[in-house]
């Protein structure tokens, strides 16, 4: 009885070890988010989702898509390289902006990206500009406080 009374301090450490290392990189109950002032409303957007892939210039880029509710009415695309860590990055075509049947681009316009985190499985970063109207889609939108949380 005396043995395992003193192993038990021993087992209980350990098991506790085991069981944090384990719940800091688990990301799978957390929810990923995208927020942006779209011309002057704040807009959440709670249905967020980040495909990895590959291009020719990089081995990791995400595609992600966002939506509130998943409505697809109102919608924001864009990829994204983790390579890029604290770096401006330009859109150049990437970056779309969808609502009903309007759709604004980032092709031509000076919509920016700066991914501020990679830790814990998490991707963090922040966007800003105006994006202009293409296929049929006139004017532009200008998007402010934008940023988005995405865990994988």
């Amino acid at each position: 009885m005396k043995k395992i009374l003193s192993l038990l301090p021993l087992f209980l450490l350990l098991f506790s070890a085991c069981s944090s290392d384990s719940s800091d990189n688990d990301n799978s109950s957390k929810i990923s988010t995208l927020k942006a002032t779209i011309n002057g409303v704040e807009k959440n957007f709670n249905t967020v989702s980040a495909i990895r892939d590959s291009d020719d210039y990089y081995d990791e880029v995400y595609h992600v898509t966002a939506s509130i509710n998943n409505n697809p009415n109102e919608m924001i695309t864009f990829k994204f390289y983790p390579e890029n860590l604290g770096a401006t990055y330009y859109f150049q075509s990437s970056f779309m902006y969808i609502k009903n049947t309007n759709n604004y681009s980032s092709t031509g316009s000076t919509l920016n990206l700066v991914l501020i985190d990679t830790k814990n499985k998490t991707y963090k970063g922040n966007f800003s500009g105006k994006v202009v109207g293409v296929n049929g889609t006139n004017g532009s939108v200008t998007i402010t406080n934008g940023s988005f949380e995405i865990f994988y």
